[in-house]
This record gives structure tokens, sequence and C-alpha cells, in this order.
């Protein structure tokens, strides 16, 4: 079970250095770089696919808006941790029009929507600070993929290319060589893709279930 701080070792090792960070308040280099540079990082990673560890459903919080826009009969508070929707409807529809990997090695990893699926829209809410989510139906879920912080549930797959993705903005501070920033990006490339391919094989890979509105046809 890996720590943020064995995250940020690996990174730094993976530039080709032999320090590592004692603290996450360690007053070093290394330290003050990673802890900058970690969580866009580690969010960027979790936002590029949807990987199922990091995949949640949860009933939307509705908004009174202070305009009625056409076509749109009610508005939801985007979740704090939502990084990325997937997927928007009633909790009979939640999550079933999703199939989690939409491209092919070499990606980039996306969910697909089939048939079925309701619509929805995110825009700016009305005081500028926060999002919101334009749907019509009343009870609406939502599946997103989750801002996820805790390390403790990160597979060794998942460690290592969110190490690799801090390894590309170490690189350059820590060894001034753009040799070293293209051996992180191609590692952490190459590491992107084992690691979508590891959480695909973690799936039932059979026809996903058809959605309540398109079983009611039948």
């Amino acid at each position: 079970m890996a720590s943020q701080l064995d995250i940020y070792n690996l990174a730094i090792g993976r530039v080709g250095s032999d320090k590592t960070v004692a603290a996450l308040n360690e007053n070093s280099k290394e330290a003050r770089l990673c802890n900058r540079n970690y969580a866009q990082c580690r969010d960027e990673v979790m936002e590029s696919a949807a990987f199922p560890f990091a995949v949640k459903v949860k009933a939307l919080a509705s908004v009174t808006p202070n305009l009625q826009l056409d076509g749109w009969a009610y508005q939801f508070a985007k979740p704090d941790d939502c990084l990325r929707i997937l997927e928007v409807g009633p909790l009979s529809e939640a999550g079933a029009s999703i199939g989690y990997w939409g491209g092919c090695c070499g990606g980039p990893w996306d969910a697909y929507k089939r048939e079925g699926m309701f619509a929805y829209r995110l825009m700016l809410a009305d005081d500028g600070n926060s999002s919101v989510i334009l749907a019509n139906s009343q009870q609406s879920y939502i599946t997103y993929v989750a801002k996820v912080t805790n390390p403790a549930v990160f597979s060794p797959m998942m460690v290592s290319t969110i190490a690799d993705r801090l390894s590309m903005e170490l690189a350059l501070p820590l060894t001034a060589s753009s040799n070293w920033l293209q051996v992180a990006m191609t590692r952490y490339n190459n590491s992107f893709n084992i690691n979508a391919n590891i959480q695909y094989d973690q799936q039932d890979n059979g026809p996903d279930p058809l959605p309540a509105s398109i079983l009611a046809r039948n």
C-alpha cells in the first residue's frame, strides 16, 4: 500500500536522482516541487480515463436557477469531487449506457454512450463560482469520475502512472535536461496505456446491460 510520499520518491528516482523526501513538509527542492505539482498530476491522470475504481453514482442536488433556460427543466449542482461527468439520468439508467473503455490501445480511453443516454449540459452557475448541470429528469443521478485523494486505494500500476506523470514536472527543474523530460513523457504514455489495459481487464467484458428505457420497448 503506497503513500503520497512513496509516489514522490518514485517520481524523483525516475528522473535519475538518488535523493529522497522524508516528510511531506520537508523544506527541500524535491519536496517543494512534489507538493506543488502532485495534486494536479494525480487529478489529470484520473480525469484522462474512466478508471473503474474512481467511478461513483450519486443523486444530484437541485438548485433554483435565476434564469430558466429553454429546453431544460431542471438545474443541479455539480458534485464537488467530480472530475468528469460520464452520465446523467434517472437512477434506473445510472451506469447502464456507459462502456468505460471506448478507445483502443494507444487511446485515449473515453466513455462512449449508447442509445438511451439522457441529455444533459454542463455550464457555469449564475454566481460564476461553480458549475451546474442542466437536465430534464427531476430526480437525476450522475455517474462520474471522482477525485480520489487516498493513495491507499490506488493499485500498484496507478501509483506508478501517477509517479510517471509527476516525474514530467520534476525533470527540468531537477536535471535541467530536456532528455530527461523526454524520457519522463515516454514513460508516462507507456505507463498510462498499460494501466488502462489492466483496469479494462478487471471488468466484465460481456455485453453491457440495456438501459431500462430500451428494455421497456420490448
